[in-house]
């Protein structure tokens, strides 16, 4: 697990399990999903595709995906963008320099200078409060 992640562990898990080996759904429900408790990590921490995007920035970094693969990651990663961004615009909070700053991570990686400012970015509370 990715100590930074706070919230969206599980969906990073999922990322790179699924993207190296073929996973089956059962048509059976093996477990009851309890929503909207207050103790939920998603009252605690505002905007977490935040989360999503740093886990699909770092799975597009990791060069594991095949073309086909990494088409599907970019397409969700926009998307989520996209909403991130319209939630931002909404709150007068979006500056024009976070998509160049994507653009920038995108063509040079996650690891790259640009990468550590979108982790900074993507993970640090006090830019979503």
């Amino acid at each position: 697990m990715d100590e930074r992640l706070p919230a969206c562990e599980d969906y990073d898990l999922w990322l790179r399990l699924t993207s190296q080996t073929t996973v089956a759904l059962l048509d059976e429900f093996l477990l009851v999903r309890y929503g909207g408790h207050k103790d939920q990590l998603s009252f605690q921490y505002p905007a977490m595709d935040r989360f999503r995007i740093y886990s699909i920035l770092k799975l597009l970094s990791s060069h594991l995906l095949n073309q086909a693969q990494r088409r599907l990651a970019e397409q969700k990663l926009f998307i989520k963008w996209e909403v991130l961004r319209q939630g931002r615009v909404k709150r007068n909070n979006w500056k024009e320099e976070l998509d160049f700053l994507l653009d920038s991570v995108m063509i040079e990686g996650l690891d790259s200078y640009f990468g550590i400012q979108m982790q900074k970015f993507l993970l640090e509370n006090q830019n979503w409060i």
